[in-house]
């Protein structure tokens, strides 16, 4: 069993040094080139979708499962602690007491230097609790993956996206004609938009009963 994204990635990057050291290459270049194509590769093995899985442990219990395998934590509904521990949900360990699928509902992500990619957004559909989320410093969210967010439109209250350079005018528009719920969304650190002017004042305007703060922007 795995502990997390971190935990596999770290044993990796060992395995992967020794090799370089034990074949005696020189050279910073062809190490990083290699290193960087092998962690592309584990991103998004742990971000592939697996409709067997939800099946069988429910839509709430997968999507976490993926969330934490790719280093993010989530809440249930009713708790005050984010999970970050894959080994301790009830769905991966057998050896835990008996659940009940109904007992687990995400309320809150929290993605912060999380490798979750657009396609692993599909776990999202079916969630029926899900008001917070929190991209920060993800490498791999852009635009499909705010498109992706109408899977929670109807319960999406809280949305921070930061430091993602993947995301651009597009996106944030996209968030503007999909989420209207939202009550809050705080930007910053998005140097993929452009018009940063202009995403603001269409995000104010298509969300009057959202919070909108752009720290990027001079109001």
């Amino acid at each position: 069993m795995i502990r997390s994204y971190t935990a596999v990635l770290s044993r990796s990057t060992q395995l992967l040094k020794h090799t370089v050291d034990s074949n005696a290459c020189n050279g910073t270049g062809w190490y990083r080139s290699h290193i960087r194509t092998f962690w592309k590769w584990l991103d998004t093995s742990f971000n592939k979708y697996d409709r067997e899985r939800i099946k069988a442990v429910g839509c709430d219990l997968a999507c976490a499962e993926w969330l934490i395998r790719c280093n993010a934590n989530v809440r249930w509904v009713g708790w005050d602690t984010m999970e970050t521990d894959y080994n301790a949900l009830p769905s991966v360990n057998p050896s835990l007491k008996t659940y009940e699928i109904d007992d687990f509902k995400l309320e809150e992500v929290d993605a912060t230097k999380s490798c979750i990619m657009a396609e692993g957004f599909l776990y999202l559909d079916g969630l029926q609790h899900l008001k917070k989320v929190k991209f920060h410093g993800c490498p791999y969210v852009g635009n499909e993956a705010l498109e992706n967010l109408k899977a929670i439109k109807h319960t999406l209250e809280h949305l921070q996206i930061s430091q993602c350079d993947q995301v651009t005018d597009k996106g944030l528009l996209g968030v503007s004609e999909n989420l209207k719920l939202l009550k809050s969304l705080v930007l910053h650190g998005l140097p993929g938009v452009k018009d940063k002017q202009l995403c603001f004042k269409t995000l104010k305007s298509q969300l009057p009963r959202c919070d909108v703060v752009y720290q990027d922007v001079v109001t």
